[in-house]
């Protein structure tokens, strides 16, 4: 079970970590991945954030070649993968070619570390491999019958076959009849402009009403002005008959050979999951990467102890934002040696203190998310179990709270959690009353703050 960082709601929106969250479920390709980007949390398990950061990171070098396995969209099959745990059942087409897509898809993984210099150059993705089995062997009773399109193959079956062919024979009898039968009621000046059309899945005429006594058929419908009537005629009528017979073979004859695909599958739904949850996976790790690389994310040392050590870093949507802009986002570094922890800022208004300390929060959730940063990669990132927030007007109308009584109330909070493991982001510390009040309050809980050797900005 993944071990997670005490942050709430309300902190991770006062870092805008929602936006990355929202901008990470752009970058996926399925529901599934979409549904992992907006739910995720930072971890305070410093070896399930290394194991996926290094995922990330070899996956933003494996999308830099060529020669790269590369997911596409999917949609969610689990449950066409309950069904087909039923005896008997028999999936949809469609659902079945969307299981063999996927199984395509792992397929790629495979084939790409089939060659010895990928499987050392990037060994952390080469562990995927062993969370499917390669499905070329379960791919190919599909492919015999659906072709990557998801259409039935006609040679599918022997019987099959001959249903196609002797449906392409018919259609091609009732082609030939039907330009005979145009031209010769052309001429006669019979038909409307529109001279044939499709009612009922059968091929028909379109004859002007008054000359519908003059042609010997069907009528199956007319016109909602009622001058154009829609005639099958009678030299076509077995035609269609017989097409229409065999469309229905050629159906019961598909069924047939789902029905025998359904059932060689069955005894490896196992396998099939696991195709599927290594999609899933590969669909968060793969938008990790490609988020990252948007931002020029580098990979950071990580440590176990909390420390505070940016080195030229940026506020990553900040950094977005000027990018599509063509502007620069000047780099930043905070770095706090020992026995330092609490950096206190200052300075005018409109200064950038806010955005630092929001890169400085952001920054440390992204990293803890296990993704690259938007920093230099000597960064050192220590892993912190808590996060507390107190950045804008924390105004509470509900609670009826001051924005002054609001923020000792969090303060207090924060206070009661504080340790070495915290990490705290206050803006304004002390603001909000009279200065040599709040200016004594602020020096008391900076004491209290120094006396749990929390790390912080404020």
């Amino acid at each position: 079970m993944s071990h997670l960082v005490d942050i709430s709601p309300s902190a991770e929106e006062q870092i805008e970590f929602h936006k990355i969250r929202e901008l990470l479920a752009g970058y996926a390709r399925g529901a599934f991945g979409r549904e992992a980007c907006l739910k995720l949390h930072p971890l305070s398990d410093i070896g399930e954030i290394q194991h996926r950061l290094d995922q990330v990171y070899e996956y933003a070098e494996i999308s830099a070649l060529s020669a790269r396995p590369q997911l596409s969209v999917y949609e969610d099959v689990a449950q066409s993968l309950e069904h087909l745990a039923i005896d008997g059942y028999v999936l949809p087409q469609e659902d079945i070619h969307e299981i063999g897509r996927q199984m395509e898809q792992v397929k790629l993984i495979h084939e790409f570390f089939s060659k010895p210099d990928n499987r050392r150059d990037y060994p952390e993705i080469y562990q995927w491999t062993f969370l499917a089995a390669d499905p070329t062997k379960l791919l190919k009773p599909i492919r015999v019958i659906l072709d990557e399109k998801g259409a039935v193959r006609p040679d599918a079956s022997p019987e099959l076959l001959t249903i196609a062919r002797s449906i392409e024979t018919e259609a091609g009898r009732l082609n030939r009849e039907f330009v005979r039968l145009i031209s010769r009621y052309k001429a006669d000046g019979y038909l409307t402009d529109t001279v044939e059309s499709v009612r009922s899945g059968r091929r028909v005429l379109c004859v002007q009403a008054e000359y519908k006594r003059k042609i010997k058929g069907i009528i199956h419908d007319e016109s909602t002005t009622g001058r154009t009537v829609f005639l099958e005629p009678e030299l076509i009528v077995e035609i269609n008959n017989n097409i229409i017979e065999l469309e229905g073979e050629f159906k019961k004859e598909v069924l047939r050979l789902l029905k025998e695909l359904c059932h060689t599958l069955r005894p490896h739904k196992d396998h099939i999951d696991d195709v599927c949850r290594l999609v899933h996976h590969w669909d968060l790790i793969q938008s990790m990467a490609l988020l990252g690389m948007s931002y020029r994310g580098q990979r950071p040392k990580l440590q176990e102890a909390a420390t505070l050590h940016l080195v030229q870093a940026r506020h990553p949507l900040l950094y977005l934002k000027n990018k599509a802009k063509e502007k620069v986002v000047i780099p930043f570094d905070l770095i706090l040696n020992p026995p330092n922890r609490l950096l206190i800022l200052s300075g005018p208004n409109a200064g950038g203190k806010s955005i630092l300390m929001k890169a400085t929060g952001l920054i440390q959730v992204i990293a803890q998310c296990g993704m690259l940063i938007p920093a230099d990669g000597s960064t050192v990132i220590g892993v912190v179990h808590r996060i507390c927030v107190d950045i804008g007007d924390q105004q509470s109308i509900e609670e009826d709270l001051s924005t002054y009584s609001s923020r000792l109330k969090n303060m207090k909070a924060t206070l009661d959690a504080a340790d070495d493991s915290t990490m705290i982001l206050v803006d304004e510390f002390g603001s909000g009353t009279d200065p040599k009040i709040g200016g004594a309050i602020a020096e008391a809980i900076l004491d209290a703050l120094v006396k749990r050797n929390t790390y912080g900005v404020l």
